[in-house]
């Protein structure tokens, strides 16, 4: 009797040694390369003015005349944060217009907002390749607005994001 619950026991040991494997590995880790920034071009007037440009920032202010354009390079993955940055707003107060521009995704949005005397008006542009958002905003005085919206739409139409390789 000893004898057969030893052999039980040494086969109920020896099921786990069996050729089976219960986990594997890939014969070779592929670790993600990062993405390479892209250069932000739009076509800007010939009256604009770089107002602002911080070495800490890929942010830029162009003052143009009766409006302003700012284009922003932001790391990619929340666009609710760009558009935050973009336009004070978060995506639950905005209507978005998602397209694709030359292969990448495409947001397009305006808001207004109280300003310096009186309302403001804004429109912008984000482009995003998976790893990073080019966006270019539009603002000037709401009564300008109307105005300018020929001009803006040329702006905002010429936003791209370039490969630099």
């Amino acid at each position: 009797m000893k004898i057969i619950v030893g052999l039980i026991l040494v086969m109920v040991m020896l099921t786990g040694c069996s050729g089976e494997v219960l986990e594997t590995l890939a014969d070779a880790y592929v670790q993600p390369q990062p993405q390479v920034l892209r250069n932000l071009e739009v076509s800007l007037p010939e009256d604009a003015a770089v107002m602002s440009l911080s070495t800490d920032s890929d942010d830029t202010l162009y003052l143009c005349d009766g409006y302003t354009v700012t284009t922003y390079i932001e790391p990619g993955g929340s666009l609710d944060r760009t558009l935050k940055t973009v336009t004070g707003y978060d995506s639950s107060r905005l209507t978005i217009m998602e397209t694709t521009r030359d292969g990448l995704a495409c947001y397009q949005c305006a808001w207004s907002a109280a300003g310096e005397g009186q309302m403001q008006v804004g429109n912008a542009v984000i482009l995003d390749d998976g790893t990073f958002h080019y966006a270019v905003s539009v603002m000037a005085d709401a009564d300008q607005a109307a105005r300018l919206e020929p001009t803006w739409q040329h702006i905002l139409n010429s936003v791209c994001a370039l490969s630099t390789g």
